[in-house]
């Protein structure tokens, strides 16, 4: 780099790939807007449904040959993260990270032609920004031989080989069920400031006392 550089503007080659990166942060904007699958991520789906595309499963090797003698197909990872900040109610925010979690997981399923998604792992993350949290799903989405893509797949927490069982025994996991409560109490001040998660009735009682 020359002295002189410094007051040059960028080259074409800067110039373009700010152009894409803005491009991209555009269309992830509106995808958030929209509810639908970011271009990007939908072509990476779809290519590699397509075997066009490497990716990285979630299963076993074990488990992926397992799977594929029972007519299931492995198509792609998929992941859906959301960021909520719940305020005032955690039991509320919470179940609506969830949700909005669950409902970006069977979008990206449904882009990759999916029936089903597998192995689900749930993690949440609290945050340093106060009153949020990070709700992260991650799993191998799955289509069936024989059957069209579902719009709505089937999100189950079960392992493979699990799922397996459940398919030979005429059972067919429906989703994930999610449930949490917190309840703020009032200290003996009456300050609502004490928080209970899941405490029993009889414990209620006594710290509402």
């Amino acid at each position: 780099m020359g002295i002189f550089d410094i007051f040059r503007g960028p080259d074409a080659e800067t110039l373009a790939r700010r152009a894409e990166s803005e491009a991209r942060v555009a269309d992830i904007q509106d995808s958030l807007r929209d509810g639908r699958v970011p271009k990007a991520i939908k072509a990476r789906l779809e290519g590699a449904r397509a075997g066009k595309l490497p990716w990285m499963a979630t299963l076993t090797p074990a488990e992926l040959s397992i799977v594929r003698s029972h007519g299931l197909k492995p198509v792609a990872t998929i992941s859906a993260t959301c960021w909520l900040q719940y305020n005032w109610s955690w039991t509320r925010g919470h179940a609506e990270g969830w949700g909005i979690a669950l409902q970006r997981l069977r979008d990206e399923a449904r882009a990759a032609g999916a029936n089903a998604v597998l192995d689900v792992k749930m993690r949440t993350l609290p945050l340093t920004v106060e009153s949020s949290m990070d709700f992260t799903l991650v799993g191998t989405a799955v289509h069936v031989e024989g059957l069209q893509p579902s719009d709505e797949p089937i999100v189950a927490t079960v392992p493979a080989l699990e799922f397996v069982k459940l398919i030979e025994a005429d059972v067919v996991p429906t989703g994930i069920a999610i449930g949490a409560h917190y309840e703020w109490m009032n200290d003996w001040r009456g300050a609502t400031n004490l928080e209970v998660r899941n405490a029993p009735d009889a414990w209620r009682s006594i710290l509402a006392a």
